[in-house]
């Protein structure tokens, strides 16, 4: 794909479709002809074009360790999440169809830590009704019962811009009408999406997750239209779970630095890594000019992630991450330091993350990153995981990702 970063919207859709990929070449559609062979490597981001048969024959066997190595790890599925010194952790699926439910729970998820409702929207050229929503949404629920299943509101705008709403064109979408702000805006679709979770809610395991909060004054506001919609359910007659849990997803800077304050808001909290690292860092994480800079384990990130986590357990929250943070072991093993226990990923790389934290004691783990939190540059920190942590456990961590 001749645009994106790895952390693009176009990149985890290919994760989530298991589509080996590679973002970020340039000008390749136009050097690429029909009938042309094709090498794509998602693993270490190549593309060969018309290979010898020779590198033919070596991307083959690659391929098929590759397999082996995936079979092996399955086998990890029906595992405890635990660590060597029996710390318990949640490896949760983020996913965009209700076809993927399945597939996530036989990998080892232990629910659904994120459905991006947004993906329904492009399943149609007309606006999906309530009954549609409904449909998707109490199907999940009762396919991943009893486990639970966080539903996020919409979230569009910036690279996710649908014809049917007819969102108009704005100079920096990245930090315009998206997410929240759009379902607040237009407060009728808003309430036919909070319509339909409440009412597949009636299988206990669902909860709502609203995206992209910077103030508290927004949860205000999302509480009184969630209110208005119980009531009128309840003028139906219409069963739902009155104690439907609700959270945020912490993405903005403004809300990670208020994470104290909106803990007293909502029963749990979700960090959207993605978009925070681009924001906290000022890295268009599609921009495959500046992809460099885009650094999950920079001190700076770090610290703030440290943050938002000890805030959420001083509150008594719940907290997750959802972001592509989760599905990296370097990453994974940092959360975990920082005492992250929630990790919602792409189902492919659940046994991954599983096998490489059942692989380590919690302990070790906390004492190394104290260590980390102590450099100066995202490349220390990662040399000294690397060194203190991977050297140790080769056989957890092998293979890169497939994008």
């Amino acid at each position: 794909i001749d645009m994106g970063g790895q952390t693009s919207h176009t990149a985890i859709l290919a994760r989530s479709l298991d589509v080996p990929a590679v973002v970020g070449l340039h000008n390749i559609s136009k050097k690429v002809k029909n009938g042309d062979t094709l090498i794509v490597d998602g693993t270490d981001g190549e593309v060969l074009v018309n290979p010898p048969l020779a590198i033919r024959k070596e991307f083959l066997s690659k391929k098929q360790k590759y397999n082996d190595y995936r079979k092996e790890l399955k086998k990890t599925a029906k595992l405890s999440s635990l660590t060597l010194d029996n710390v318990s952790f949640s490896p949760l699926a983020n996913i965009e169809l209700p076809e993927e439910v399945n597939l996530a729970l036989s990998l080892g998820a232990e629910g659904i830590g994120l459905f991006r409702s947004e993906f329904i929207y492009f399943q149609s050229t007309s606006l999906p009704s309530e009954e549609d929503h409904f449909s998707i949404y109490s199907r999940i629920a009762k396919e991943a019962y009893p486990h639970p299943v966080y539903i996020r509101t919409v979230d569009v705008g910036g690279e996710k811009n649908l014809p049917q709403l007819k969102l108009e064109k704005e100079p920096n979408p990245a930090l315009g009408l998206r997410a929240i702000r759009f379902s607040l805006r237009d407060k009728d679709l808003f309430k036919i999406q909070l319509r339909a979770i409440l009412r597949a809610s009636i299988q206990k395991n669902v909860k709502i997750l609203f995206p992209m909060i910077t103030e508290i004054e927004e949860v205000g506001e999302v509480k009184l239209h969630l209110q208005e919609v119980k009531d009128e359910l309840k003028t139906k007659r219409i069963k739902f779970d009155e104690k439907i849990p609700i959270g945020v997803m912490i993405e903005v800077p403004a809300a990670a630095a208020i994470t104290d304050l909106l803990v007293k808001e909502v029963d749990y909290l979700s960090i959207g890594t993605n978009d925070l690292i681009q924001y906290y860092l000022a890295v268009d994480r599609s921009n495959e000019f500046v992809s460099y800079l885009y650094k999950p384990l920079h001190p700076s990130v770090l610290r703030l992630l440290k943050f938002i986590i000890e805030a959420a357990h001083k509150g008594g929250k719940e907290i997750t991450v959802c972001g592509e943070m989760a599905a990296d072991p370097l990453c994974a093993i940092a959360l975990l330091g920082l005492g992250l226990k929630k990790f919602s990923m792409n189902p492919i790389f659940i046994p991954r993350i599983k096998k490489a934290l059942r692989s380590l004691e919690y302990k070790t783990v906390k004492r190394v990153i104290q260590k980390a939190m102590t450099l100066r540059t995202a490349q220390e920190i990662e040399e000294c995981i690397i060194e203190n942590i991977l050297a140790k456990h080769p056989k957890a961590f092998l293979m890169g990702q497939m994008i």
